[in-house]
């Protein structure tokens, strides 16, 4: 796209945002996410030369509006619905992207010299990915293995090719054949309509609420920059409690100027033991963690106890 620009001949130091936004109003009728995705590859050419030292400067591109944001996660019911009613291949590349956590482009280019099986399991080899991080290795889930030794020995056991050979002009099955199969699929399985990417963004997701660290995921997903990762790793109240109990364990301290003790956590559950038994009423500041059991601020020093950062517990 960047090449059919008029523009295309400049230095890059004479690169501008102003050329950034002719490249958005060339290609207007594109949608937003199209118009960006060319935007991202000038931006990240300039930062390179920033990087590398041609240019005094990083650079500032302003992004086309309207993109639409792929922050769906897609339920386990939705996803099963979906993949019933895909046509192949793009049945087997969904899976793998719902599966695996691979970008679109990495799946479609799969050769078999980079899948490598065994006969119990296997694993992916992203070879030729877009940056060092993005070239990794990925264990098979049961169903990627699955879908992947089927389509092996339907080849007969080749060592060479693509996995997802096509009549295209590349040789292998691409973006335009999966975005109109994706369609077909939306339409056939009833499944609100969402981008193909969303498939990769709910593997990754599903993977941090099952515990994979922000490092491990970014090893997973190919980032270069663990703050891509953050997006998809939404620590819960448990896992903060966890995470405190690990470090400092289950113990507790008294209160100053109270009979009771304070135990570590966010949580009750690490709470004094003598007021186990007894009920409770927890005011809870909204949009807060559940929080221990604080005393209740001394009323001379005219601070209020609903204003405390931690809630309070009172026995009825």
């Amino acid at each position: 796209m960047i090449l059919k620009c008029d523009w295309v001949g400049e230095k890059l130091d004479q690169i501008s945002d102003q050329h950034a936004q002719q490249f958005a109003a060339k290609f207007a009728k594109l949608s937003a996410s199209r118009i960006n995705c060319g935007l991202r590859t000038l931006r990240r050419a300039l930062n390179l030369a920033f990087e590398w030292g041609k240019l005094e400067r990083p650079a500032k591109i302003t992004m086309a509006r309207g993109e639409r944001q792929r922050d769906r996660v897609l339920t386990d019911e939705e996803l099963q619905q979906y993949i019933e009613n895909c046509p192949q291949p793009w049945k087997d590349c969904a899976t793998i992207l719902a599966e695996e956590g691979m970008r679109p482009g990495e799946v479609f280019v799969l050769q078999w010299p980079n899948v490598l099986i065994n006969g119990s399991g296997g694993v992916i080899r992203i070879a030729d990915g877009k940056s060092k991080a993005a070239r990794r290795v990925l264990p098979m889930t049961p169903n990627v293995y699955a879908l992947l030794h089927a389509r092996f020995e339907a080849a007969g056991r080749p060592n060479e090719g693509w996995v997802f050979p096509s009549g295209s002009s590349s040789g292998h099955f691409n973006g335009d054949a999966a975005k109109d199969q994706h369609a077909r699929s939306l339409k056939d399985s009833g499944v609100q309509r969402f981008e193909p990417y969303i498939l990769r963004h709910t593997a990754l997701t599903n993977l941090a609420k099952k515990g994979a660290d922000a490092h491990t995921l970014a090893r997973i997903a190919g980032h270069s920059s663990i703050v891509m990762t953050m997006r998809y790793v939404h620590p819960q109240a448990d896992a903060i409690e966890r995470a405190f109990a690990m470090a400092h364990g289950k113990v507790s301290r008294k209160v100053p100027g109270s009979t009771h003790r304070l135990g570590v956590g966010t949580k009750l559950g690490t709470v004094i033991e003598a007021q186990k038994a007894k009920p409770r009423k927890l005011l809870v500041r909204k949009g807060g963690l559940e929080p221990p059991w604080v005393a209740p601020p001394d009323p001379k020093s005219g601070a209020s106890a609903n204003s405390a950062t931690f809630a309070r517990v009172e026995h009825p």
